[in-house]
């Protein structure tokens, strides 16, 4: 009976991926990575928002050292997905995104913890310099919720 139910909701999800897919162009593979990756990033947000907001070097440093503990596992997730072939460039972006901002993430950590505030005001503008074209590539998957 438990796996008749299951089947059935995964009959469900597919069907609703292939209509939902079917709406907006895309195949149900596209449909399916663009929800994947949807829930990967509220995952990543939802967790960096518990963190809150840091304001001084020190809170910097506690902030940075608590979101590099889950920074791994994140990027294994984010491997993990399925991509559909018509998806493998917005893939291979994402990952060197994330790939690009670990290293910004320490150094700033390392400025944080030397209490070098204005290093880390720069470091903060790089950071946020690396995210240009994240939301065109959200909107090529189709992964609206992540822009």
């Amino acid at each position: 009976m438990r796996r008749l139910c299951v089947l059935s909701v995964a009959a469900g999800a597919v069907a609703l991926a292939a209509l939902v897919g079917g709406a907006s162009g895309r195949s149900a593979s596209e449909a399916r990575y663009a929800a994947a990756v949807e829930r990967w990033c509220t995952g990543w947000w939802e967790r960096q928002a518990a963190l809150g907001d840091p304001e001084s070097p020190a809170e910097w440093a506690a902030w940075l050292s608590r979101r590099r503990a889950f920074a791994d596992e994140q990027r294994r997730e984010l491997v993990g997905l399925p991509v559909p072939p018509s998806y493998r460039e917005e893939a291979e972006w994402l990952l060197h995104h994330v790939d690009v901002q670990e290293p910004i993430l320490d150094r700033m950590l390392a400025a944080a913890r030397q209490g070098d505030a204005p290093r880390l005001e720069r470091l903060r503008g790089e950071l946020r310099a690396s995210d240009r074209g994240w939301s065109g590539v959200m909107r090529r998957i189709g992964a609206l919720d992540c822009v």
